[in-house]
């Protein structure tokens, strides 16, 4: 029977800390896995965190404000701080955040208001600004004006001013450069100048106003500033979203409505991604001197030297002008985002509700539903709504946070029957991700099948109790078969080994996977602990092992000696050694061609592993000693193992290893295990990406290291090129960045 239940976990069992993000307001720094977590560029040059776990001060005037921000430049004051506005501050002018850092202004519930006075962020670095609404800012003072300033995020605010009679002399003159003119009454909602670089601009609703989003003053303000611009709102405007001057950005996921002029205008050089995005009445049509081309949804308009465009997948609804299919230039952004990348299809239904203020705990103030009271257990037969998490009806944000307190062990009540939106009769953080992706409009229905139930002749079905064992099937299977565990743990006395010559081809690979929806466990809890007991050696090549759990082994969960292999959505858990190792099997084999190569681990989780002997080995995953070229780690979580998150450590006996690469991976509260075993010989770095002083390059992108024992990313004494790009860390005990970079 189907029943509505309070649960309580305990948070340690689940990956919390990738879960926050549409919490209270003074832990917006955490929301890098949430429905609106940081993404874009404020995540390079060392993250944006604002004033997240610092002093938390409500102020109750602008004046309040200003003085407070003065005082902190003055005392040189870098600690973290929360400036909370609940309610309506008046004024004129602009509150200056000027020469400051590391602070978040931030509207409570649907309160937080500016009226007639805007935010000047000037010479400032680590800022947020969210959930406020701000509006009409006389000329000269812009709603949010960023001027020489280095990683701001503008986060669910709404800014709007006027269109129309603004001068309020009975005529509408919709030309600008007019002194008391209706154009030049207010000023812009959101303008950046000057060296500004690593911002983004999220989920804002932007709305009446003939200016909106100036970046770059003027065709000599020729700063390489880096914007990303998602999931808004832009209605009723007449131009400027954004007029883009120089440097680079990056336009995703928005919607343009009745826009007068032009939407997205690329200037002096500027190189713009703009992609999925819903244009709907966009465009005047007239044409443009300059370019020759006519006014719409994206262009290059008024500008002396034209700028640039990389157009992909935008949607275009009742538009005038130009309404690009062809790019004129190729752009990347140098960072991960398209697990934040709503189809252009999706955009206008999604961004319309939850962008704005109010709207960070999933809630859509505009249309509100009363609260579910809790209920009897549910007739058997009552159709019950996958998705539907709290039982309102909707498939919404709502659920998602819902679903997030429950896998952190709060008390709430969740529909257990709607919340396995992965099929693997379980509820953890994988439905979790699958609900983020279906509000993202990734996967069109719930729930998601990743399994197959359907073998075919050559594959190999085993059971717990069955006659075949799992290592009989990996000695007979074919090259493109696959093994496929019903439900249930097998257990294990001894290592399930891969042979090294027991391959499969490139394109035909041997594989092992779960059956349907099924939930298979590897578990080597009858192993002593011992060096040798590792739970699983895969020594053989083009093996695609998916969807197991690997736990308690003696020694590693798995030797990944192999090359060319693929192991994806795993789980290691409570193994004697690290989960997952990338190390030689062959202790004869002493050079780096011979040693595990091109393998790729993706979404893989690995936790709570712990040598019990001095708890300096076990780590989430490793790549150390003897490990070869071309090895990645793709989306990747290491949490709460005794020693590292990742260990990447050489010495001098074997001599270097291969370049790794890792992108969109996690290392948090490494150092102990879930439920506190450490020791004090643990090292509990987040990345240890070296050692012995010999060199070796490795690549991050995207990573994240947070609450570790020691440092977050560590050189630990390696000389080599250690490039990290967009990567954050806070909350770690030793250095967040030690001795590296973070671009």
């Amino acid at each position: 029977m189907l029943r509505k239940m309070k649960i309580f976990l305990l948070a340690g069992a689940v990956m919390a800390q990738a879960l926050v993000g549409l919490g209270a307001v003074n832990t917006v720094h955490a929301a890098e896995n949430g429905l609106f977590g940081l993404v874009g560029f404020a995540t390079m040059n060392g993250g944006t965190t604002g004033g997240a776990g610092g002093k938390e001060v409500t102020v109750k005037s602008a004046t309040e404000m200003s003085d407070l921000l003065n005082q902190r430049k003055k005392d040189d004051d870098t600690s973290p701080l929360v400036i909370k506005v609940a309610t309506k501050l008046t004024g004129t002018g602009a509150i200056g955040v000027k020469e400051v850092s590391n602070v978040s202004i931030i509207g409570v519930g649907s309160s937080g208001e500016l009226e007639g006075v805007g935010l000047n962020i000037v010479k400032a670095s680590n800022i947020i600004v969210q959930n406020l609404k701000i509006h009409h800012t006389l000329a000269p003072t812009d709603c949010i004006g960023i001027e020489n300033s280095k990683n701001v995020w503008i986060d669910h605010c709404e800014l709007y001013n006027m269109i129309g009679d603004c001068n309020g002399d009975g005529k509408v003159d919709e030309k600008g450069d007019i002194t008391g003119g209706d154009v030049d009454w207010y000023d812009g909602l959101l303008d950046c100048k000057k060296d500004s670089a690593y911002i983004t601009v999220s989920w804002n609703y932007f709305h009446d106003s003939f200016k909106t989003s100036l970046v770059g003053s003027s065709d000599s303000d020729n700063y390489d500033r880096k914007m990303t611009y998602h999931h808004n709102v832009f209605k009723n405007l007449k131009e400027r979203l954004p007029s883009y001057r120089f440097g680079t950005g990056h336009i995703f996921s928005n919607y343009y409505a009745d826009v007068w002029n032009s939407a997205v205008n690329s200037r002096m050089g500027a190189q713009l991604k703009v992609e999925s995005n819903y244009f709907e009445r966009v465009g005047s049509g007239a044409v443009n001197e300059e370019s020759g081309l006519a006014s719409g949804p994206i262009g290059s308009y008024n500008s002396d030297s034209i700028g640039y465009y990389d157009v992909k997948d935008n949607t275009y609804v009742s538009c005038k002008g130009n309404q690009p299919t062809i790019s004129t230039c190729n752009y990347t952004p140098p960072y991960e985002y398209t697990g934040y990348l709503t189809t252009a299809n999706r955009v206008k239904e999604l961004v319309t509700q939850y962008a704005g203020v109010g709207k960070l705990d999933g809630s859509n103030p505009t249309n509100p539903t009363d609260p579910t009271e809790p209920t009897d257990p549910q007739d058997p037969g009552q159709t019950v709504k996958c998705g539907d998490i709290n039982g309102d009806g909707n498939i919404d944000t709502i659920d998602f946070a819902t679903l997030k307190m429950y896998l952190l062990g709060q008390p709430v009540t969740i529909n257990i029957g709607a919340s396995d939106l992965d099929s693997d009769n379980a509820v953890t953080i994988l439905d979790l991700a699958v609900l983020k992706k279906y509000l993202l409009g990734q996967v069109a229905t719930l729930p998601v099948n990743n399994g197959n139930t359907n073998p075919t002749e050559g594959d190999i079905t085993i059971e717990p109790t069955g006659s075949m064992t799992l290592q009989q099937a990996i000695d007979s299977i074919k090259p493109g078969k696959t093994i496929y565990l019903k439900s249930g743990t097998y257990s294990f006395f001894k290592t399930v080994t891969i042979a090294e010559g027991n391959n499969g081809n490139e394109g035909s690979m041997k594989n092992i996977a779960v059956l349907g929806n099924e939930k298979a466990v590897l578990d080597f809890s009858g192993m002593a602990f011992n060096s040798s007991n590792r739970g699983v050696i895969l020594a053989g090549n083009y093996w695609n092992i998916k969807g197991i759990k690997i736990q308690k082994a003696g020694d590693n969960g798995m030797l990944l000696a192999g090359n060319n292999n693929i192991v994806e959505d795993c789980e290691f858990y409570a193994n004697s050694d690290s989960g997952l190792q990338l190390s030689r099997f062959n202790s004869n084999y002493s050079t780096i061609a011979q040693w595990p190569s091109n393998n790729t681990i993706r979404n893989c989780y690995s936790h709570s592993n712990y040598d019990p002997d001095n708890g300096e080995d076990a780590d989430g995953f490793a790549a150390k000693l003897t490990c070869g070229q071309g090895n990645k780690f793709i989306g990747c979580i290491s949490k709460y193992n005794v020693d590292d998150g990742w260990d990447l450590y050489t010495k001098d006996d074997t001599g270097p290893i291969g370049s790794v690469y890792f992108e969109n991976c996690e290392a948090s509260y490494n150092g102990k295990t879930e439920n506190g075993s450490s020791t004090t010989d643990s090292d509990g770095n987040g990345f240890k990406l070296g050692g012995s002083g010999i060199s070796v390059n490795h690549k991050l992108v995207n990573c994240k290291a947070f609450n570790n024992k020691k440092h977050g990313f560590t050189w630990n004494s390696n000389p080599g090129i250690l490039t990290l790009i967009g990567c954050q860390a806070s909350g770690n005990s030793g250095n967040d960045f030690e001795k590296v970079a973070n671009q």
